[in-house]
């Protein structure tokens, strides 16, 4: 489950690829990990906050991936097309089947990515969990920056969003 205001799976090239996989320790992985106040050193450290999900979907470690956005993001009109434009822009290699694959449905957006089940849905339409989430949380979830400007007030409050995960059966 990611919960975010981006998608954070941007494309690896298979040699990078590689590189993050043979990272079998924490010393190791820093060498490939990007510092975002960086930028310059991404040709020589593969692995950054845009893509760390990638690496996580093609080494077979998530069955199914769900990505929380803001809600703002969820009621913009014509939002299965702008996802498919945003898919299309920071996936690179997303094959035109699972372009095509995807359907809104119940509000909430399904198709696959890399061979998995991608469901993109608002915080309220996350289905209650029986088994282990692996969860990921941005800061920007909660005050997007596409809005373009700053929040007086985040969009939900901590204490809702740890009990709205909780009733999830996310722990």
């Amino acid at each position: 489950v990611h919960i975010d205001s981006h998608f954070d799976m941007e494309w690896v090239s298979s040699s990078d690829l590689k590189r993050i996989v043979n990272s079998k320790t924490v010393q190791a992985l820093k060498q490939v990990q990007l510092d975002p106040l960086h930028p310059e050193e991404r040709s020589s450290k593969p692995l950054s906050i845009m893509n760390f999900l990638y690496p996580a979907i093609m080494e077979g470690m998530a069955k199914e991936l769900y990505w929380v956005a803001p809600d703002s993001l969820m009621t913009e009109a014509m939002v299965l097309n702008k996802m498919k434009d945003h898919l299309i822009e920071i996936l690179n290699r997303l094959s035109i089947d699972d372009l095509n694959s995807f359907r809104i449905q119940k509000g909430m957006i399904k198709g696959r990515v890399y061979g998995i089940p991608l469901t993109i849905c608002g915080l309220s339409d996350l289905p209650r969990f029986n088994e282990a989430v692996l969860l990921t949380i941005c800061v920007d979830y909660f005050d997007p920056p596409n809005l373009g400007k700053r929040l007086d007030i985040p969009s939900i409050w901590p204490e809702e969003f740890i009990t709205t995960l909780r009733k999830k059966g996310i722990t």
